[in-house]
């Protein structure tokens, strides 16, 4: 059964309910009371319930049918018995009406509200609904994204990681600054860029490691000799001045600073992507030059500490055998310490 067909059975079935009740009164009347079925001489007509309740129930429509109703039988029923009085049927008709139509107006607007309100509901349940799935969408998303990124290995954290463990099985400055460029490609949108390493208090001549093909002189540049100076990130203010530039131009110098405070290096930055060139990301850059410049600083001196093992193992057989060659007396440990910063020396 349909919706249309269910409003029609619901309106005929009220239709009913008020016809039934409207007749019920004056029934009621011509059993109880057959002198004055209708009540219009008592001291309380009781008939204005009717249209009250047939008002108040189903609406104005049906308030004023029943009154109209009421009035009409009692109209007929004291001309057909004489007893008609043309003022009080009036006035007593016209209560009727008024009693009904208050009655229906107030449960039809009762009604309306309702309405109003029922449709705003279903209208807020739809927008929560909306809002509802379209949350859920952006979660299953990230969630697809987080794992994307976990089956890629792209994120930071990942990159970071590989750039440690490539480290540990490397053995040179050359190496192990690549790594750390090839990180910054990657995440930081570098396309050229070269290492400077420190040595003896100042900068090599020659880059340890170069991503792409920067300049040969970039290591005299005043942006990476003020960021070494100043130990802090320096960059260009105008890019196209710098594009347009020589070969050996630099757009930003990040210094290499360890978690201890030492300065060990500058990453001069020859070429980036413009939309990576902002405030935001190169100071993401420092942070990451930091974070891998601590490992590889780490992998050198761990390098280093293997060297003076290696010098020690090598340099005390030298020496027993050279005492007991001579027989004299000699200070191994002098010996072994002076090997030992010759060593040092060297590798620095």
């Amino acid at each position: 059964m349909t919706t249309g067909q269910d409003t029609a059975i619901v309106r005929t079935r009220r239709w009913l309910e008020t016809l039934a009740l409207t007749l019920s009164g004056p029934m009621f009347g011509l059993a109880c009371h057959p002198k004055d079925p209708f009540w219009m001489h008592a001291t309380v007509p009781w008939l204005l319930v009717l249209p009250l309740l047939t008002g108040a129930q189903y609406g104005l429509a049906h308030g004023v049918m029943s009154s109209a109703l009421l009035a009409a039988l009692a109209y007929i029923y004291g001309d057909s018995t004489g007893q008609a009085a043309p003022v009080l049927l009036s006035s007593w008709g016209l209560g009727l009406l008024i009693v009904g139509a208050i009655a229906g107006q107030f449960r039809d607007a009762r009604e309306e509200r309702m309405t109003r309100a029922n449709a705003l509901v279903a209208h807020l349940s739809e927008r929560v609904e909306r809002a509802e799935r379209a949350g859920r969408l952006l979660k299953l998303s990230h969630d697809r994204l987080e794992e994307r990124l976990a089956a890629t290995r792209w994120s930071l954290g990942g990159s970071v990681g590989d750039a440690q463990r490539k480290m540990l099985a490397l053995c040179s400055r050359r190496e192990l600054g690549e790594v750390m460029l090839d990180v910054l490609a990657s995440q930081a949108m570098v396309q050229v860029a070269s290492l400077h390493w420190a040595g003896s208090g100042q900068l090599l001549p020659l880059a340890v490691a170069t991503l792409g093909a920067p300049g040969q002189a970039a290591q005299l540049h005043p942006l990476v000799l003020r960021a070494w100076k100043t130990r802090r990130l320096v960059a260009v203010r105008d890019v196209s001045e710098a594009i347009s530039g020589d070969d050996g131009a630099v757009l930003a110098a990040a210094p290499v600073i360890t978690s201890s405070g030492h300065l060990v290096g500058v990453v001069a930055i020859h070429q980036m992507s413009f939309m990576a060139f902002q405030a935001e990301q190169l100071r993401s850059l420092l942070m990451i030059v930091g974070q891998l410049g601590d490992m590889m600083n780490d992998r050198l001196r761990e390098l280093a500490n293997q060297n003076i093992v290696s010098a020690r193992s090598a340099a005390l057989p030298a020496t027993v055998a050279s005492t007991t060659s001579r027989g004299n007396t000699i200070d191994i440990t002098t010996t072994a310490t002076s090997a030992v910063s010759e060593v040092s020396a060297a590798s620095t």
